[in-house]
């Protein structure tokens, strides 16, 4: 009887650490896949889905040209160097090829064709966390219109400038790669998610991120 009960004992042991283990497996796979970045969030929480992009917004390519960058005082710029680049009458770089020649003296990545320069002031990302810099991209760009969406992403997409970032050289033929931590395609697909399911919204509880400068 006291053999019996032993090897019942056993038998319940094994069968407690089997659900045990199954649990653990299941909890890491769910873990695993909100990781991912297209696993992360719903369109209950499209804050759960801008959150994902932050490395991206946040990585030195993104954020010195918005925000963390000032030529004219020489902040975070080369060896501190000024440059005396002409500005609009909201102080910012002008747009197109105007008046960045000074720039594109360094900046020599496609230079004839290169527009070279810092983002305007209100579409600044350094500093931000996920909520402020959600906010500010719908505000900024409008994005509650569905049509200003696809402009959007469609900036994401082709935009030459976001180009140089991905690939990390700072617009620079001769210089060492400082890619963001993943690729264009995949951070645009990211970006048509929050979109189209989370409806370009920041609702939702922030994803605490650390910033990677």
């Amino acid at each position: 009887m006291a053999v019996g009960l032993s090897r019942y004992r056993r038998i319940w042991r094994i069968h407690i650490a089997a659900g045990c283990a199954l649990t653990v497996i299941g909890a890491t796979a769910i873990a695993a896949a909100a990781a991912q970045p297209g696993g992360g969030g719903s369109a209950k929480d499209p804050l759960r889905l801008f959150a994902p992009m932050m490395p991206v917004f946040s990585h030195p390519r993104c954020s010195n040209c918005h925000g963390a960058v000032d030529v004219l005082a020489g902040v975070n710029h080369d060896q501190l160097e000024k440059s005396d680049v002409p500005l609009n009458d909201d102080g910012d770089m002008l747009s197109g090829q105007d008046g960045n020649a000074k720039c594109r003296e360094c900046h020599d990545e496609d230079e004839q064709n290169s527009v070279w320069r810092l983002a305007p002031r209100s579409k600044t990302f350094a500093g931000k966390d996920v909520k402020s810099l959600c906010t500010e991209l719908v505000d900024v760009n409008g994005l509650t219109d569905p049509a200003r969406r696809a402009d959007f992403l469609q900036h994401l997409t082709s935009d030459q400038l976001i180009g140089f970032a991905f690939e990390g050289r700072r617009g620079m033929v001769d210089n060492d790669q400082q890619q963001p931590p993943m690729d264009r395609p995949t951070f645009v697909n990211l970006a048509r998610r929050w979109l189209d399911e989370g409806k370009a919204r920041c609702s939702g509880v922030e994803r605490h991120h650390d910033p990677d400068h």
